[in-house]
């Protein structure tokens, strides 16, 4: 490290012995946590105790408030009473002592109730530091329970700083035994140098002694003179320290003079932290040797871990439940250094206790710390049967415990005797094996792995296999099974290209208009396609010719008049059976209309001549008149004229014609005109003309008509239709295959090509798409669980079996050492050697017997070497509380550590004012070591991160649906445990104020709560925003302690625990109580003051404390948030009135138990499943059907309740499949499946390609499964 890069950590190491002013080693002050011990005993035993000459002191009388009461009162006399004092070391005040002589009986009772009070105050400050050590000493492994001797006191020239400040502390205890407070020594007759008064001593005036230096010359001699000595030198001290005689501590003493110290000989007993411990030490050689024990060794990404998991590889889990968030962290942990996020109750312990599990099956050593005994409870209570190999050192005067737990190891081993036969056995179980072949994990895996590669494809229509689903979820079910049976989709194309029609939807049109063309005609499908073809033929011909169709459609019913007519006609005038005029006409049906239509020309033009003889005359001489024609044209003009008349003479034309004709026999030019009109009349030479001439109604000669009389088919009542509409026609055999789909539409042909091609050119006949889910992730879950049953169990056994070899390939000198741990450990606990002396003789042959060790940083630094790896494994819980500094070597001794906590609780507390703020220091930019915490400064080492994700503490979401939502940034899974009722969050607001950081009306009301609830709940915390409060509140135990015997028990017990902000983490009960404390003052004004809240952390602080319930949290108030009153930029304040807002809501709603849905959630199948539930429950009254169930963070996509419970007896799931769904996603989705299910749902998990594709199997499958439920 360069000088810039280690500036940083200096300033770390220097506070574990830095201290302010207010440090009770620079400034000692009489309290509530320390007292004068020269005001309870005399000089006499107070010398005979720091002498070593007696190893305790004894409070006796005052200790017993009810014997003191009784004696005292049963003294008569005033000597007597006195003599009583001073036998009992009980002091009292000069002047009360004269009162008491001059007047006893008037001052006993006074002077009694004096001193009982002083007894109780007495009890309950000793109390206090007894519980005061025990919390430090369970946070953080050092005992700070000192008496402080020979005071240095005075005022520094540069600071004007006042010291009274202790050179030397004695480490003691301090016990009961039954009802005397017994002082004693703790350290074999030494004491300890305030080396925080010599490093403050060295800031101060700049010394340049080394105090470690000091230290060991001091210590080694064990003579405090000498201390006194180099102290007096440094600060020009002159007196003689044999002159020093024991007086009472002053705790203001005059510090007018600048520069001028004394020494005096005072004892004060409290709570000090005189030394930066081992772990000081451990860190000056750290940063002399150059080392930083953060740098990654290596970095593998997640994706390994992931594909680790995907692939099975071997990881044992103790219960079989680890979810995939928490197997991702544990395979991460077991290669490198992890850094692991645990928010609350999201099974950070279980991820501990399972990777000290595989580390074991490893055979590799594992070191566990914490900051908090509690954490470390925790984790030894889940290790199971993996307890008997763990050594927890929290305690090194338990020497019973410590040695008991190597004796039965030892008995295990049978002390190490072995036959042949119990090597041979040893060989065979030297490797410790609780892998296991999961088939349906692999099944599981193959068939996640088919699903991604099948979203992942296109077919030659660029068809996905989402796109497949949503098409087959939008046609007719029934249609596609048709056209799959019975490859209709081919037999399509075949006729779409046959008929050359433009896309489907026509076709179908002209197969429907056809179809129903046929129905309403009452036409033979069979007869009627060649039929109907040949006579839309012909229609189109007539109608080309004869302009037919607007024929028919003109005359519509009165065409068979017309036909009627017509065959009149022809029967009168005997052409019925005229064959030659039948061809003609039917032949050419115009040729009658035409002719009658020509011969009328003629009669209109010459109607004076032209009558029906004179046509009878042209009929009859047709050839002559022809002949005459031609050849009167070729005449001259002047003979004509009578070329005509002779020509009228000889055909007899006069005779025929009327006499008015006669008269125009001169007009030759009119006869030869109708003669040459005549003969130009097609057919003229035919006698039928005469009958046509003398024809009324010439409608019946329409070459409609005629056509009609020739064709009757032109009479049917379809044919108008049928020449009306552009029909296709098609056969029988095409309307049989045809009919059954032709209500499919044009898009819905689109759709089914689609599915079709995509099975086809994709799918070909995958059987995985007909998977049942349910059968195979309950398989695969069985499996674990069976697989896993007893773990921790086989797992202690097999790891004894595997010891016995491991011993036994030991060398000699390994033998030797472990079997005199176990001869050490049969010797008799009185004679036996502190813990501390055998582990730092043997804690290598330790940690093969205990591979796994549990401790706090503290007692480690004391106990082990400061070497690197020791420990194959270091992992760190409740990291965020770790100072960083105080992590370092611990770091350095292991070789892969792992970081567990949560940025999001509590930051590390320091029990003494001692902490440099270093946030003004000029660090360089890349000086890692600025963090606070050890947690942070994995994080800045970038050592790769898995975050748990699945809450498990809290039973409802109201527990943890504030955090989740405004401090996790909704990345928590939750879900409310099934049957549990809307009031596990209960608010209670009452007029309370508060004075003084003291909240009395709802310290009464939770004690109220507290009667109410203690018998109801195994474990209750009371959790008060305050320290005042929480304190309060436990002499509000205590005063009601007899009354309330209950209360007081679980108290004592650790049932009922009081606690505040600052040390709630790491704490669960079934009922957490909260005292928000603040509000209103005394004088009705809202105070904006919210203490540690506002401040840096505030928001940590109060997530841990709104975190802790299971069951139920009861939180007392005493203001609304909308009377809340704080600066808007401050982010911890904003939270706070958030989270005041929500619980103002709860409030409100508290009473409900309303059904909450989300109608945001959709799937392909919904509809499907409403319908199907539905007409399950048609008629029942017990159940009802949710659909899209909001449970928390999770959504049940169909629910069914209880009506008189809302318990929910069914749950299904659909599992949705989209673009970004990867084999890992899909497992994810399985673990959503478990969580909620092992929230007590009955769940029921179905794919939704598996609905779609399977819906009749499926059907039968849900429907049975709700008949065996």
């Amino acid at each position: 490290m360069n000088n810039n890069k280690t500036k940083a950590i200096k300033v770390k190491l220097a506070n574990l012995i830095s201290a302010t002013p207010r440090d009770m080693c620079i400034r000692t002050r009489v309290n509530n946590r320390s007292f004068d011990l020269s005001k309870f005993f005399n000089q006499e035993h107070l010398q005979a105790f720091f002498n070593f000459q007696t190893q305790k002191l004894e409070l006796s009388a005052a200790a017993n408030r009810l014997v003191l009461e009784k004696e005292l009162n049963e003294l008569s006399t005033v000597n007597s009473f006195l003599n009583y004092l001073n036998e009992n070391e009980i002091l009292i005040p000069k002047t009360k002592q004269d009162k008491l002589i001059k007047n006893f009986d008037k001052y006993k009772s006074i002077i009694i109730d004096y001193i009982l009070n002083k007894s109780d105050n007495q009890k309950r400050k000793i109390e206090t530091i007894i519980k005061r050590n025990k919390n430090i000493l369970d946070n953080t492994g050092i005992h700070s329970l000192y008496i402080g001797g020979y005071f240095l006191v005075g005022s520094t020239p540069n600071n004007n700083i006042q010291l009274n400040a202790p050179l030397i502390l004695y480490p003691i205890e301090v016990n009961y035994e039954k009802e005397t407070c017994v002082i004693k020594h703790t350290n074999d007759n030494k004491f300890v140098i305030n080396e925080k008064l010599l490093s403050f001593l060295k800031k101060e005036y700049g010394f340049d002694f080394i105090i470690s230096n000091l230290v060991k010359k001091v210590m080694s001699s064990n003579d405090v003179n000498l201390l006194i000595d180099e102290v007096s030198k440094l600060l020009k001290i002159n007196f003689n320290p044999h002159d020093l005689v024991i007086s009472n501590f002053v705790d203001s003493p005059d510090y007018s003079l600048q520069n001028t110290f004394k020494i005096n000989l005072n004892y004060v007993l409290g709570i000090f932290e005189p030394t930066g411990g081992a772990l000081k030490y451990d860190l000056e050689k750290l940063i002399e040797m150059d080392i930083d024990p953060f740098v990654n060794k290596q970095s593998l990404s997640k994706t390994k871990f992931i594909n680790d998991e995907i692939n099975n590889k071997p990881l044992v889990s103790l219960d079989g439940k680890l979810n995939i968030y928490q197997k991702y962290a544990i395979r991460s942990a077991l290669m490198q250094n992890t850094l692991i996020f645990g928010p609350p109750g999201t099974g950070k312990s279980e991820v501990i206790t399972n990777i000290i599990a595989n580390a074991l099956i490893a055979r590799r050593s594992t070191l566990v710390v914490a900051e908090k005994r509690v954490a470390l409870d925790v984790i030894m209570d889940r290790l199971q049967d993996l307890a008997s190999f763990t050594l927890f050192i929290d305690d090194l005067k338990n020497k019973t415990e410590f040695y008991d737990k190597i004796k039965w190891i030892a008995d295990q081993l049978e002390n190490m005797y072995y036959d042949q036969t119990d090597i041979d056995n040893a060989k065979n179980l030297a490797q410790i094996d609780l892998s296991y072949t999961n088939k349906s994990h692999d099944e599981l895996k193959n068939y996640f792995s088919s699903l991604q590669s099948l979203i992942n494809q296109k077919d030659s229509f660029q068809t996905t296999f989402l796109d497949y689903l949503s098409l087959n979820k939008n046609v007719d079910g029934e249609l596609l099974k048709f056209i799959k049976d019975n490859d209709s989709l081919v037999y399509l194309k075949k006729m779409l290209a046959h008929y050359s029609f433009k896309d489907i939807s026509t076709m179908f049109d002209k197969v429907n208009e056809y179809k129903e063309f046929l129905l309403k005609y009452k036409i033979n499908p069979n007869e009627g396609y060649n039929t109907l073809k040949k006579q839309k033929l012909a229609l189109t011909e007539f109608q080309i010719l004869y302009n037919t169709i607007n024929f028919l459609e003109s005359y519509g019913s009165k065409t068979n008049d017309l036909l009627k007519d017509f065959t009149d006609f022809l029967e009168t005038s005997k052409l019925n059976h005229n064959h030659k005029f039948l061809r003609l006409i039917d032949k050419n049906p115009s040729l009658l209309s035409v002719q009658k239509t020509l011969l009328d020309q003629i009669k209109n033009q010459h109607h004076h001549i032209f009558n029906l003889n004179f046509l009878k005359y042209l009929v009859n001489n047709y050839n002559k008149v022809v002949n005459f024609v031609n050849k009167y044209h070729k005449k001259n003009e002047s003979s004509k004229q009578e070329y005509l008349l002779d020509f009228l003479k000889k055909t007899n034309f006069f005779q025929l014609v009327s006499s008015q004709t006669e008269n125009l026999k001169y007009q030759s030019s009119v006869f030869v005109d109708i003669m040459s009109s005549f003969i130009e009349i097609p057919e003229s030479n035919q006698q039928y003309l005469i009958d046509i001439f003398k024809l009324k109604n010439d409608h019946i000669l329409d070459q409609n008509v005629i056509l009609t009389y020739f064709n009757s088919w032109l009479t049917e009542p379809h044919i108008k239709a049928l020449g009306e509409t552009n029909l296709t026609f098609f056969t029988s055999q095409e309307l049989t295959e045809l009919v059954p789909i032709l209500k499919m539409k044009s898009d819905e042909y689109d759709k089914i090509n689609k599915i079709i091609n995509f099975e086809r050119e994709i799918i070909n006949n995958s059987d995985y798409l007909n998977i049942d889910l349910q059968q195979l992730v309950n398989d695969h879950r069985n499996n674990l669980l069976i697989s896993y049953e007893h773990a921790a169990k086989k797992l202690a056994q097999q790891y004894l079996q595997s010891l016995k070899q491991i011993l036994l390939n030991m060398d000699e000198n390994s033998k030797k050492k472990i079997q005199e741990i176990f001869a050490i450990a049969r010797r008799d606990v009185k004679i036996n050697i502190p813990i501390k002396e055998l582990i730092a003789s043997y804690y290598h042959e330790l940690k093969i017997i205990f591979p796994i060790w549990i401790s706090l940083p503290e007692l480690i630094a004391q106990l082990l070497p400061l070497k690197p790896d020791i420990f194959d494994y270091g992992i760190f819980d409740e990291a965020s509380q770790i100072f960083m500094e105080r992590a370092y070597p611990i770091v350095y001794r292991c070789k892969t550590n792992i970081v567990a906590g949560d940025d999001k609780q509590l930051k590390p507390t320091s029990f003494f004012i001692n902490r440099i703020d270093d946030t003004m220091q000029d660090y360089a930019h890349n000086d890692n070591d600025q963090v606070e915490s050890l947690l942070d400064r994995a994080k800045v080492a970038l050592w790769p991160e898995y975050h748990l994700r699945n809450h498990y503490r809290s039973v409802h979401r109201d527990l943890i649906q504030f955090s989740n939502d405004f401090i996790y940034d909704h990345n928590l899974h939750f879900v409310t445990k099934n049957g549990v009722k809307n009031n596990a969050l209960e608010i209670i607001n009452v007029d309370g104020i508060n004075v003084d950081g003291i909240n009395e009306v709802e310290a009464n009301a939770i004690f109220e709560l507290l009667k109410e609830n203690i018998d109801k709940y195994s474990k209750i915390i009371v959790v008060t925003f305050g320290t005042k409060q929480s304190s309060y509140i436990e002499q509000l135990i205590q005063k009601n302690s007899v009354e309330y015997a209950n209360i007081n028990d679980k108290y004592n017990d650790g049932s009922l625990i009081i606690s505040n902000l600052e040390n709630a983490q790491g704490n669960e009960a079934d009922l957490v109580i909260l005292s928000v404390t603040y509000g209103k003052g005394q004088f009705n004004n809202f105070k904006g003051n919210f203490g540690p809240l506002l401040l840096d952390g505030g928001s940590n602080r109060l997530n841990v404390a709104i975190t802790r319930a299971k069951d139920k949290m009861i939180v007392v108030k005493s203001f609304l948030a909308s009377e809340m009153t704080f600066n808007q930029d401050n982010p911890n304040a904003v939270i706070l009135r958030a989270f005041i807002n929500y619980c103002d809501n709860i409030a409100l709603n508290q009473n409900d138990n309303f059904i909450k849905t989300n109608s945001h959630v959709y799937s392909l199948i919904h509809h499907d499943l409403q319908v199907l539930f539905d007409k399950y429950l048609i008629g029942n009254n017990k159940y009802f059907l949710v659909k899209n169930y909001d449970v928390g963070s999770k959504i049940i996509d169909f629910a069914i309740l209880e009506k008189d419970t809302n318990k929910t007896i069914f749950a299904l799931l659909i599992n949705k499949l989209s673009f970004d769904s990867s084999v890992s996603s899909l497992f994810e989705n399985i673990d959503n499946y478990w969580f909620i299910n092992d929230r007590g749902y009955n769940c029921y998990l179905i794919d939704e390609h598996y609905w779609i594709k399977n819906k009749s199997i499926a059907t039968k499958q849900i429907l049975n499964y709700l008949k065996s439920i």
